[in-house]
């Protein structure tokens, strides 16, 4: 194609309904596939076809047109709007470059009169951080480091004086601590039963509510004023559909300043950054189907779009780096203990043994009978009962270890060491609270909100008290537990994410051993060894992409799809 001599071109102020600009030319058919390559690559809301012209309100476009055919004709009216534009644009490369030294540095003279308390030097980067992004950042610091401390020493530093905070209901009476601890501000932790007056908001400052209410108050909350949004732990919003996703998103149109926290932003998959990221830059990534085709492998399956891929992480990861924030212990805390991770195989009891093998065997049948069935509906609904299966299986190896958890445990204990507990069910909780009675503190999704507080201080504090049993997911984020330098897992979660944040409830500041060490349970020849391989592989995508190493391949793992994969191999019953 000849672009050197293109047909007369223009672009003028023509503001419409939707537009406010226009692109003129006599037709070409260069031009024309010039122009379906702009739409397809800024998607069709910025750039579009209407009554007859290519219209479009980004002064970003003009740069794009103008890159192309430097002889364009521009209305003189526009010369304002470029030059603003110009400026903006310059603004925006200097905070990125400020965003991507501050990303180098461990130090910081920042002062932030009225915080109650000395922050690290690396926390002091942190709050520098966020005044650079001018309170659009997302701070994803492994866990232990203080990103609460961070984000409540920035609301002082801006003097901001009225914060939401939405977090997981475990953490809520952890954020009303944090506030006493490093501010002034007056903290209100809201229930379902909360009555959020005029009166009541006036009394506080930061009101810290859990995603699972939001709903309830959120006509209340969308209603008043609100200086800084924190959304603490938001891979909680990585679904695009999820109610609690679309009321964090009308929140936030209100509030300019927004930081998301999280020591695990990315679960299994680059889509599940996409949310938080619109967060941030709503007019950057403002396309789903745009993000997934170019980071997440985004095409068409046989049920609906997929979008469970990986694919041009190094593009991605530069684009998101001036305001995405993440530091390890090892890089700014080197005095913390080193983590040990020990794979501890176990036998399965002779009849959990057996009635394992009656249920795997049963479950390879069932997988070939979905793989032989034709019709789409029957398959849907089968697929569902897989996951059923596969949880019997799971709780069965979780069963047939009880024995050998509670020897292990027992040592420890006798060795003189307190330990962390921690299984994905109930059960195995339940049973080893009552063989070790007064030794115990239990911490699980049944336990009552008032007494978790009173547990755990209990687990810190208390010599007697030398167990702490918990849930993956109701124990395993934002508590402390550096009494402990032994962690046990009885079992796995679906998600390794969930691992990750659970060890690091010992792994933390505040402890003073000289290791951690991790015993991960397994049985041998059963779910759980695919489970603990699996794992480790998912490790990669999350390093690749969060932690910056290499040797991610082009394909996120799936857990659930990478067991059914262990199994269409020929089958061998446990030995």
């Amino acid at each position: 194609m000849n672009s050197n001599h293109p047909p007369q071109l223009k672009i003028v102020h023509e503001p419409t309904k939707y537009h406010q600009y226009a692109f003129e030319f006599k037709f070409s058919l260069e031009l024309l596939e010039f122009c379906r390559w702009i739409k397809q690559t800024e998607g069709w809301r910025k750039f579009g076809f209407l009554e007859k012209k290519w219209r479009f309100s980004d002064a970003k476009i003009i740069d794009i047109i103008k890159g192309r055919y430097p002889q364009i004709e521009i209305d003189p009216s526009l010369a304002t709007i470029i030059k603003r534009h110009e400026l903006e644009e310059a603004k925006k490369d200097l905070l990125v470059q400020q965003a991507n030294e501050l990303k180098t540095r461990t130090t910081s003279s920042l002062v932030i009169k009225g915080l109650k308390g000395e922050l690290y030097p690396y926390q002091k980067v942190g709050v520098e951080f966020f005044i650079n992004n001018q309170g659009r950042a997302i701070l994803a610091d492994t866990m232990g480091l203080g990103k609460t401390a961070q984000a409540l020493a920035y609301l002082v530093h801006e003097k901001l004086d009225k914060a939401l905070v939405i977090c997981p209901a475990s953490v809520k009476y952890a954020w009303e601590s944090e506030v006493l601890k490093w501010t002034k501000l007056k903290p209100l932790v809201i229930g379902s039963r909360t009555d959020l007056t005029t009166e009541v908001f006036n009394e506080h400052n930061v009101f810290i509510i859990n995603y699972d209410i939001l709903k309830k108050h959120f006509d209340t909350l969308f209603a008043i004023r609100i200086d800084c949004l924190i959304v603490d732990e938001f891979h909680y919003i990585k679904s695009n559909t999820a109610q609690r996703t679309k009321l964090v998103k009308l929140l936030a149109r209100n509030i300019n300043s927004r930081l998301l926290l999280s020591g695990t932003p990315l679960l299994s998959r680059p889509v599940e950054l996409f949310n938080g990221l619109q967060l941030m830059d709503p007019i950057t990534w403002d396309n789903w189907y745009k993000f997934t085709t170019r980071y997440c492998q985004g095409h068409q399956g046989p049920w609906g779009w997929d979008s469970r891929g990986v694919s041009n992480i190094d593009e991605l990861k530069k684009n998101i780096d001036h305001y995405f924030l993440r530091r390890t212990k090892e890089e700014v805390l080197p005095e913390l203990p080193p983590k040990r991770f020990i794979d501890f195989p176990v036998e399965l009891n002779p009849e959990k043994k057996f009635e394992y093998e009656l249920v795997e065997g049963s479950f390879v049948e069932y997988l070939r009978e979905i793989k032989n069935k034709t019709n789409i509906e029957i398959r849907r609904s089968m697929q569902a009962e897989t996951l059923v299966k596969l949880g019997e299986l799971r709780q069965l190896t979780t069963q047939g270890k009880q024995e050998a958890a509670y020897d292990l445990i027992n040592e420890i204990v006798e060795g003189g060491e307190k330990v962390v507990v921690f299984s994905c069910y109930n059960e195995p909780l339940d049973l080893l609270q009552e063989k070790f009675g007064d030794k115990a503190v239990s911490v699980t999704g049944q336990t009552p909100e008032l007494f978790r507080k009173e547990f755990i201080n209990s687990f810190q504090n208390k010599e007697s008290k030398r167990i702490f049993l918990g849930g993956i997911k109701s124990a395993g984020v934002g508590i402390t537990l550096t009494a402990a330098s032994t962690v046990v897992f009885i079992d796995y979660s679906w998600v390794p994410a969930d691992h990750w944040q659970a060890v690091d409830r010992c792994h933390r500041i505040g402890q003073q051993a000289e290791s951690i060490t991790v015993y991960q349970l397994y049985s041998k020849n059963t779910v759980d060894e695919m489970m603990k391989d699996l794992l480790s592989q998912k490790q990669v995508i999350f390093d690749k992409l969060i932690n910056n190493s290499s040797g991610a391949s082009g394909e996120s793992i799936n857990m659930i799809d990478g067991l059914l994969k262990e199994y269409e191999k020929p089958f061998v019953p446990v030995q």
